[in-house]
């Protein structure tokens, strides 16, 4: 039998342990436990197992009787507490050592809860951003469909197809800002790369911003080059080069819209579009962010700067599909460049 001092002396370390610590007897009562169980468990000894559940009780006595661990989760003075229970001696006599893992849980509790709203939030968000892009776009394309009807009209003035042109324009510009507010605002769709033939996707893009090139009085030079092809997704090259595009043209009095390559034995490596206006003041990476303002163009006003996410996007679409985009402003005017043998 330990002496009088000694007891005392292993009381004293016992009590000053943050952990649980409990005896147990052979039948699995509790003899005695450490000043720290009583602090936080107004209860006796006899009632430890009423602290638990069934199923936690036994699992609990399986603790004590093979070894192992458990964790429970007890309700005490309006209080959550969980427990991980493990056996560090015994039997005849076992100790019990409880570890309070109650913050851990309750901040994985707040995880999960926030994970559950941000889940929730996101099914809103898709729901809103479907609705929004069928009741925006069914209008739209209406629109654009019927300007593009009178076109072809043969009866309409040289003032009346102005006028169309404009509206299929205007149309076909708000549908672009569309699309770049829905790339930004949600994951992409699942891309469909195939091959593409560089000269046609670019003519293609020149085609669409004609009447606007020609109201700013900027020309188009397009790669000499018209056999090269790469593989990539067809909607989301487009994209990007129509927002490319659109800022050439936008922040542009006149001049010319250069289209160049670099490529290496048939295989393309980079896109180049080069303009030749005031250049951007912005620092090359700042541009790439959300609704940054590229109205920091030297001297020249911009009465439409679109909403902001034209770069961002196209730079998401780049990189989804394995790409770059780089900026430069060294000399005159911008040049964004399309990295395709980026890794």
């Amino acid at each position: 039998m330990p002496s009088d001092n000694v007891k005392q002396n292993l009381d004293l370390i016992l009590n000053a342990q943050s952990d649980y610590i409990l005896f147990f007897d052979s039948s699995t009562q509790l003899i005695e436990a450490n000043q720290q169980f009583h602090n936080n468990f107004a209860i006796k000894d006899n009632a430890f197992f009423s602290l638990f559940t069934t199923s936690d009780k036994k699992n609990i006595e399986r603790v004590l009787r093979e070894g192992g661990e458990f964790t429970t989760r007890i309700e005490t003075q309006n209080r959550k507490r969980w427990i991980k229970w493990s056996r560090i001696a015994g039997p005849p006599t076992s100790i019990l050592k409880g570890v309070d893992k109650s913050d851990y849980h309750r901040l994985l509790e707040e995880l999960n809860e926030a994970r559950r709203e941000k889940d929730e939030h996101k099914k809103i968000e898709d729901v809103l951003l479907a609705k929004i892009n069928h009741e925006l776009r069914t209008p739209l394309n209406a629109i654009i469909g019927y300007s593009q009807v009178l076109l072809r009209a043969k009866c309409l003035s040289e003032k009346e197809i102005d006028h169309a042109e404009r509206i299929r324009h205007n149309g076909r510009k708000l549908l672009m800002q569309i699309d770049n507010a829905l790339s930004f605002s949600k994951e992409m769709r699942a891309l469909d790369i195939e091959e593409l033939n560089l000269f046609g996707l670019i003519q293609s893009v020149v085609d669409e911003f004609k009447f606007c090139a020609c109201e700013s009085k900027v020309h188009f030079s397009l790669p000499s080059e018209k056999s090269l092809t790469f593989d990539a997704d067809f909607i989301g090259m487009r994209q990007v080069l129509r927002n490319l595009v659109d800022n050439a043209i936008k922040f542009s009095k006149s001049g010319e819209i250069k289209f160049r390559v670099k490529s290496d034995e048939g295989r393309l490596l980079e896109i180049h579009v080069v303009d030749e206006g005031p250049g951007i003041e912005s620092e090359g990476e700042n541009i790439f962010e959300p609704f940054s303002p590229i109205a920091g163009v030297n001297s020249i006003l911009v009465n439409d700067c679109g909403i902001g996410l034209g770069l961002s996007s196209s730079r998401k679409i780049c990189e989804k599909m394995g790409f770059k985009l780089e900026f430069d402003r060294s000399g005159k005017g911008s040049t964004f460049t399309i990295v395709l043998d980026s890794f």
